[in-house]
């Protein structure tokens, strides 16, 4: 299994020298999830540099399954059907959840699928307070101190991860940032 091109996006506290929170693509988080659901005892030799490539991850069908159930949101869940008739514009005021239901205006067969749209609520709302409360937590008192960096992810990359999960509560500031200070010495 490769694991090569994978970005995630860091948002960074130069200020307290945090790593807020990352964000990654689907492919990275199954990666991510496959490998720890994994034993302990097929975690820990890869661990060890010089055993890391004689471990099989992807436990012998070549892929990483699919983790996650695959769930559909409410809104498409849920099937509604209106009056196939329409004859007169009392049938525009049903709604059946059930496709063999009859119009109760003209007996006609409720059939013609209608779509269910969500009202907005604090779940899925934009909401102009989520993100100064989120500042407010991390204890973020200027905006300037935030900084974005994208970082490429392999398999390096989520061994450290992995080996942080394990031994610390602050796994993302403990892998990437000295990876990218690291980095800044590099260039200057």
């Amino acid at each position: 299994m490769a694991v090569t091109n994978m970005r995630s996006k860091l948002l960074i506290d130069t200020e307290n020298r945090k790593v807020l929170f990352a964000e990654a693509d689907k492919d990275f988080i199954d990666f991510l999830f496959h490998i720890l659901r994994l034993p302990l005892g097929t975690i820990i030799p890869l661990l060890k540099k010089q055993e890391m490539h004689k471990v099989d991850v992807s436990g012998g069908t070549g892929e990483v399954p699919l983790l996650l159930p695959d769930i559909e949101s409410s809104s498409t869940s849920r099937k509604f059907y209106r009056c196939s008739r329409l004859q007169n514009n009392n049938c525009y005021r049903y709604v059946a959840d059930d496709g063999s239901a009859l119009c109760p205006s003209c007996q006609g067969s409720m059939t013609h699928d209608v779509s269910f749209v969500d009202p907005p609520t604090a779940n899925n709302a934009v909401s102009s307070g989520g993100g100064v409360t989120l500042l407010n937590k991390f204890n973020v008192k200027q905006l300037g101190d935030l900084e974005e960096k994208v970082v490429e992810l392999g398999i390096e990359e989520v061994l450290k991860l992995l080996k942080a999960s394990l031994q610390s509560k602050s796994v993302l500031t403990d892998v990437f940032l000295p990876m990218l200070e690291r980095e800044v010495n590099i260039e200057s």
